[in-house]
């Protein structure tokens, strides 16, 4: 007679598949492949038939977005080209004149900003999104006036610590009495 015999249920307690294999072998549902849309991703294949009848050719994410700052892009004009143009526009009938004042529409051209470069020679009222403050300048230096948001750029000042920042006349003169020092000491001699 055999004493000490363990209980069969305890033989493989322990153990997460109890000697089945895989977990997905002793389901009692057969060799399926998931529940509900499994296997229907980006790189699935046993439920594409179902995408297929639907139409659906490419499914998941593709690519990337580019970043704004990338992709905008701002329409510029400067103040020489409208100059030059003036009188075009005029005929053309896309600039009016009135009261020895020409009348212009940047925004409607499909321009977002008017610059500065160049000079006016006649009185112009410019209509546009944005104006740089040199343009504005120049315009109301001719007589013109400005209609629209005037964007103020400030730029930014070097760091005094970066190595592209020049060196000042102090630092200078201090590290020449230094050289100076060092070479008015006079060396000891050996012996």
């Amino acid at each position: 007679m055999v004493v000490n015999k363990r209980k069969k249920n305890r033989a493989m307690r322990g153990s997460r598949t109890y000697g089945w294999g895989s977990p997905k072998k002793h389901r009692g549902k057969g060799s399926r492949g998931g529940v509900g849309n499994s296997g229907m991703g980006k790189r699935g294949q046993h439920k594409m038939s179902l995408l297929n009848s639907l139409g659906i050719k490419n499914l998941g994410s593709h690519g990337f977005v580019r970043p704004r700052h990338e992709t905008f892009f701002e329409h510029t004009i400067n103040l020489c080209l409208i100059e030059a143009n003036a009188e075009k526009w005029v005929a053309k009938k896309i600039a009016t004149e009135e009261k020895g004042m020409i009348l212009v529409d940047i925004g409607k051209m499909g321009f977002d900003k008017v610059l500065g470069s160049g000079n006016l020679s006649r009185k112009m009222v410019i209509t546009a999104p944005k104006f740089s403050a040199g343009a504005k300048k120049k315009i109301e230096a001719a007589g013109g006036k400005v209609e629209g948001e005037v964007i103020e750029e400030e730029k930014e000042p070097k760091e005094s610590g970066s190595k592209d920042a020049p060196k000042t006349a102090a630092k200078v003169a201090k590290k020449t009495a230094a050289t100076k020092e060092k070479a008015a000491k006079p060396k000891k001699a050996e012996k």
